[in-house]
């Protein structure tokens, strides 16, 4: 059986799975904040902060592959962010958590202008 995907031209492709990611993030950002709300786990191979900082960067990982320029720099400064509290092996405070949903809210509102922007007409 053939992937219908494979019959389109290479834009077409892109852009299908660039309106998937996108359709995508309102799902990846709920599962960030709740990694943000949840208390973090003993004798868990991954620690919380790491899922956090892991999470966000597939965020701006792929929004760059998929070169949506304005939510990979949205997300950045959380990977940022969670990235310098993973290499301490600490935990986040009250004002890197709040730091960190503000940062979400901004890359939700992103996302909500990149889906009308992506969706075709």
């Amino acid at each position: 059986m053939s992937d219908p995907m494979e019959d389109l031209p290479y834009e077409d492709r892109i852009a299908h799975i660039r309106l998937r990611f996108v359709d995508s993030l309102a799902e990846r950002f709920e599962e960030i904040r709740t990694a943000l709300k949840s208390a973090p786990e003993e004798g868990t191979r991954d620690s919380h902060v790491r899922t956090i900082h892991r999470l966000f960067h597939d965020m701006a990982g792929s929004a760059a592959m998929l070169e949506i320029e304005v939510l990979e720099s949205a997300v950045r400064p959380a990977v940022h962010i969670a990235e310098r509290v993973d290499a301490a092996q600490s935990e986040l405070t009250d004002v890197e958590k709040h730091e960190l949903d503000a940062i979400i809210e901004q890359a939700q509102a992103v996302a909500v202008q990149l889906k009308e922007q992506f969706r075709p007409t």
